[in-house]
C-alpha cells in the first residue's frame, strides 16, 4: 500500500515475499501445570509482548480491561516487555483497580517465552501506530495461540487469513472489550492448537520464504 500510494508504483512492479519464523523454536508446549500457575485461577489467559511505547496501543488495552471486569472479571492479562511507558501504564493499572487482572512481567527470555504464548489463550496486538508486519503474531499462532489484532499496518493481512474477527474494528478501549468478551463468551470461533500452528507452517516458514526469495532472484 505505501509502495501504490507514496510512491507511485503499480501493482506490476511489485512482488510480496513473506516473511518466515523458526518453528523448531516457536512450538506448542501447552503444560497443565504451567498453565494452572501463571492463570491464577481465572478461565482466560491474555497475553500481548510489546515495547512499553505510546505507539503499541497498551493504554487502550489496559482501559478495556477495566471494562471487562465489569462484564466478566474472569481474566489475567500479561503485558511483557520493557520500555520508557512501564511507570504511566502502572499507574494505569492502579488507577483502574486492575492489580489482580493486569500484570507487567517485564522482558521475557527465550526460556519463558514459548510457555507464556502456549499456554495463554488469546494474544493481543492493540497497536495505534506504526505496526509493520508482526512476526510476534506468527510466534504466537506457531505455539498454538490465536492472535487479536488492532486494524493498523501489516497484522491484518496475516490475521484476515485466519478469521476476519479476530481483527479489531478500530483501537478504541470499548472495541477492544467487546472483542475480549465476545472471545469469552465463544462468540469468535476458536480452533483447536493445532490449527493456528499449522496455519504458519505452510505458509510462513523459512523454507517458504526461501523458495520465493530463489524464485524471485531467477525472475
Amino acid at each position: 500500500e505505501k509502495l501504490l500510494k507514496d510512491f507511485g508504483k503499480e501493482k506490476g512492479q511489485i512482488d510480496i515475499i513473506r516473511s518466515g519464523i523458526d518453528l523448531e523454536k516457536f512450538n506448542i508446549e501447552y503444560n497443565e501445570n504451567y498453565r494452572k500457575e501463571i492463570s491464577r485461577g481465572k478461565d482466560f489467559v491474555f497475553l500481548t509482548i510489546r515495547r512499553l511505547e505510546k505507539r503499541m496501543g497498551l493504554e487502550n488495552l489496559i482501559d478495556a480491561c477495566k471494562i471487562l471486569k465489569d462484564r466478566n472479571p474472569n481474566f489475567i492479562l500479561y503485558i511483557g516487555g520493557q520500555g520508557n511507558y512501564k511507570n504511566l501504564l502502572k499507574r494505569r493499572i492502579k488507577e483502574n483497580n486492575l492489580e489482580n487482572e493486569v500484570r507487567l512481567i517485564g522482558f521475557i527470555d527465550e526460556s519463558r517465552l514459548v510457555g507464556y504464548m502456549s499456554n495463554s489463550d488469546l494474544f493481543i496486538l492493540p497497536s495505534i501506530d506504526l505496526e509493520g508486519f508482526g512476526l510476534v503474531i506468527l510466534e504466537s499462532m506457531a505455539c498454538g495461540t490465536p492472535v487479536l489484532c488492532s486494524p493498523i499496518g501489516g497484522s491484518k493481512e496475516i490475521i484476515k487469513k485466519v478469521d476476519e474477527k479476530l481483527i479489531l474494528k478500530d483501537i478504541r478501549p470499548l472495541t477492544i472489550a467487546n472483542s475480549l468478551n465476545a472471545f469469552q463468551n465463544q462468540k469468535i470461533k476458536i480452533y483447536d492448537r493445532d490449527y493456528y500452528r499449522s496455519f504458519v507452517v505452510e505458509n510462513y516458514s523459512w523454507q517458504i520464504f526461501a523458495k520465493q526469495y530463489d524464485e524471485w532472484v531467477r525472475k
